[in-house]
Formats: C-alpha cells, sequence, structure tokens
C-alpha cells in the first residue's frame, strides 16, 4: 500500500509566542521538527500578508508585503539589534492585533536604530518596497484613512527616515521566514502558502492602480 504524504493547517499567528502572537521565532522551528518526527510533509499556513478590515489575513493592505507582526523579537536579541524583549503575554486562545503591533513596532524602531544594513540590494530587487513604505507614511499623517479620503497627498521632506524603517522592517521580515523556509525544506517539510482572496480598497495595491 502507498503511503500518503500528509501535512497539517497551522497559521504561524497559531504557534506560541513571547510577544502575544505565534510569529517567526524559535517556536517555527520547534514546530517543523514535530512534524518532520510525526512524520508530516506539510505545512499549511495562511496569508502572511499584513491584516485588512476585521483583522482578515484575506483582506491586505499590500498583496507583497508581510505583516510586520511576525517579526521575531527574540531573533533580534539574538543578532545583537536589541539588549531584550519582555515577554508580552495575550488572552488564551486569542490575537489583540492593535496591542501586539503597538508593542513589537517600539521595539522594532530601536532594532532598526541599532541596524547597520544596506538596504539598497533588497529595494532594487523589490520594488514594490518603496511605493508600500510610502503608502504607509502617507496613511500615517492622513489619520490612517483610506487614500480616497486623504487631503495630503505628497510625502514631508522629513519622513525619509521613516520610509526607510517600514523598507528595514519587510527586509527583516523576509529574511526570517526564509531562514524558517530553509529549515523546513531541509527537514524534508513542505509549506504551502496562501493568498488573501481579495485586495482592498484601503491597500498600496488600488492607490497605484485606480484604474
Amino acid at each position: 500500500m502507498k503511503k500518503r504524504n500528509v501535512g497539517v493547517l497551522l497559521p504561524v499567528f497559531s504557534l506560541p509566542g513571547n510577544h502575544g502572537i505565534g510569529d517567526f521565532s524559535h517556536y517555527a522551528f520547534a514546530f517543523i521538527d514535530w512534524l518532520k518526527n510525526h512524520k508530516y510533509h506539510y505545512w499549511q499556513i495562511l496569508p502572511l500578508n499584513p491584516i485588512g478590515p476585521a483583522n482578515s489575513p484575506y483582506i491586505t493592505v499590500c498583496s507583497e508585503a508581510f505583516d510586520i507582526r511576525y517579526i521575531s523579537l527574540d531573533k533580534l536579541v539574538e543578532q545583537g539589534l536589541l539588549d531584550k524583549a519582555p515577554k508580552h503575554h495575550a488572552e488564551v486562545g486569542r490575537v489583540d492585533y492593535q496591542d501586539v503591533l503597538a508593542f513589537k513596532e517600539k521595539y522594532l524602531r530601536r532594532a532598526y536604530k541599532n541596524s547597520k544594513i544596506s538596504l539598497k540590494k533588497f529595494i532594487k530587487e523589490n520594488p514594490w518596497v518603496n511605493e508600500y513604505a510610502k503608502y504607509l507614511v502617507l496613511k500615517s499623517i492622513n489619520d490612517n484613512k483610506p487614500w480616497n479620503e486623504w487631503i495630503i497627498k505628497k510625502i514631508p521632506s522629513f519622513a525619509e527616515d521613516e520610509i526607510n524603517f517600514h523598507i528595514w522592517c519587510q527586509f527583516i521580515a523576509l529574511n526570517q521566514w526564509n531562514d524558517i523556509k530553509k529549515y523546513a525544506n531541509k527537514n524534508g517539510v513542505k509549506i504551502i502558502a496562501d493568498c488573501p482572496f481579495y485586495v482592498g480598497l484601503d491597500s498600496v495595491d488600488c492607490y497605484l492602480n485606480k484604474d
């Protein structure tokens, strides 16, 4: 009898975590070890894009970006970009997305200030990231309203560092995810990705392609 390949559907946000949400920390690697030990060959995930209305991963503000909530602060500590990242406990079985974002962003900004990484190559290989970063800046200075309600449509000159911060977050998220993917494949586990069903109106995709 031919043995079937089997797997597990587990969203990254459902992994254990030290900071209010499952993320790209050592728990992801431990889950891959568990899959391997139990002879599972597939790990299916939900979209990793920035969440949209009602915290849905299927309606995103950018079809190509990572949600920065998935960045592991523990990994940044290991890299020496943070001195520490205190645990941030969430309610059992529930993710408070706004609370997690506020908590993590505080430490991500500290890590960004300590980082000496050149982003030129990353920007060249990912031309979408610059437009996404600009979109986030414009959205912020317009009180987080959707682009069709913006009053301020020109990025101020002082916002360059803020743009670089958002680009840096995408660079870090991609590298952390690639480490997980490589580890999975090395251990005989294939990751089945998922994509958002819809691109929301309040998105950089629609903003740049209004037609």
